[in-house]
């Protein structure tokens, strides 16, 4: 379906002269595919289906259509809410099976795109089945989003900010209950299903004449499940990596496994501090359990070459932290000197564009480095100013 030359000028508001407006279709089939919902026409046009709310209340199916002259409402939907209709003189909208269809009212509500801002729409009330609400031509005018066909969503910019809008995915699925001999009965199967449902949802379904029942599990039938009182034997976590991983690593990138000691093959780290005279700060008092702990830090690490002595005029203490997992981690409380070093303006990644990247990725992956800092060298004149004291 195509705009016709009739087709009214797109404005914030629906036209409400006598033009003839155009719409692929009234009635739409809701299908699953490739892990979206989509709404199907009957001349079998497939359009993703995007997740709404309307007055901060009302949730709502809502696809995107460049062949619809306006924007449209679903006219159960409006006088479910109450939501106010303004009259205007009748006009026609053609659908794509050529029914001519009057309609006489349009609505302004506030509509909320999964992803992006508020905004507020007047839309024509129109009998949409299944479908809430069609944005048309106008819309898309309007804001001239960049679309992504591989992911069906659409790329917003708004007051200098970048926003993304993805297809709403299926709705939970249903889980039959087949163990239950009486669900054999024809009658009793049909209605024994458990729709998996949010709070939110599950609140607005439940009303005064809704009996609400307590499965208790324990005693449940033990059949085709094992005794609580036997214990499952739980395999130990590996915690080395698996054999194929490592030979990758090795094949790939062998330095990544080296011992601590090897630096990283970066230039040099330089601690910029201008002409800056040292800095001196004597050493903090350690209990006897604390000195142990520094000693075995500070032997380790001389003989892997991490540390060295030194005759420096610069000193920091070191102080002991806890960590989350238990045992000690040993620090050096270099704030004097990062007061007065020189910092690099390097920007750290916007969060939300992180976040943009993650849709559609099924597997994440992290890697943890072991004393990461200790593995860039520092610049020879820089060594001096990281000296610590016990």
């Amino acid at each position: 379906m195509q705009p016709v030359s009739e087709a009214p000028i797109p404005t914030d508001r629906p036209p409400t002269s006598r033009f003839t407006n155009r719409i692929c279709a009234s009635e739409y089939e809701i299908q699953e595919q490739e892990g979206i919902a989509i709404a199907v026409a009957p001349d079998s046009t497939k359009l993703p289906i995007y997740h709404g709310i309307i007055n901060d209340q009302t949730d709502s199916k809502t696809i995107i259509d460049s062949g619809a002259t306006t924007i449209y409402i679903r006219d159960s939907l409006v006088k479910e809410q109450g939501f106010k209709i303004t009259k205007i003189p009748p006009c026609t909208v053609i659908v794509a099976n050529h029914d001519r269809i009057q309609v006489d009212g349009i609505v302004t509500v506030d509509l909320k795109l999964n992803g992006l801002p508020s905004e507020r729409i007047a839309a024509y009330t129109f009998p949409l089945g299944n479908i809430d609400i069609i944005l048309g031509l106008p819309w898309l005018k309007k804001h001239r989003p960049h679309p992504d066909w591989d992911r069906d969503a659409y790329e917003f910019t708004r007051n200098g900010r970048r926003y993304m809008l993805y297809p709403q995915s299926p709705d939970p699925p249903k889980i039959k209950i087949v163990k239950d001999p009486a669900l054999n009965d024809p009658m009793v199967a049909k209605s024994a299903e458990i729709l998996l449902v949010t709070a939110e949802e599950f609140n607005n379904f439940i009303d005064d004449m809704t009996h609400l029942y307590w499965i208790d599990v324990k005693h449940l039938s033990k059949e085709g499940r094992k005794s609580t009182h036997q214990k499952e034997d739980k395999p130990k976590p590996n915690k080395n990596p698996p054999r194929r991983l490592l030979r990758w690593i090795k094949h790939k990138c062998p330095e990544l496994l080296r011992e601590i000691g090897r630096p990283a093959k970066l230039e040099p780290f330089r601690i910029d501090t201008d002409h800056h005279p040292p800095i001196k700060i004597n050493p903090r008092p350690y209990s006897p359990l604390d000195l142990i702990k520094i000693k075995e830090f500070i032997d380790e690490n001389l003989k892997n070459g991490v540390i060295s002595e030194s005759d420096s005029p610069w000193s920091f203490p070191i102080v002991l932290a806890a960590k989350p997992g238990g045992g000690t981690r040993i620090c050096v409380d270099y704030r004097s000197l990062n007061r007065i070093t020189k910092k690099d303006a390097h920007p750290l990644p916007r969060i939300d564009e992180s976040l943009l990247r993650f849709h559609g990725m099924k597997y994440f992956t992290h890697i943890d480095l072991r004393s990461g800092y200790w593995q860039i060298m520092l610049d020879y004149m820089s060594r001096q100013k990281t000296a610590f004291s016990t």
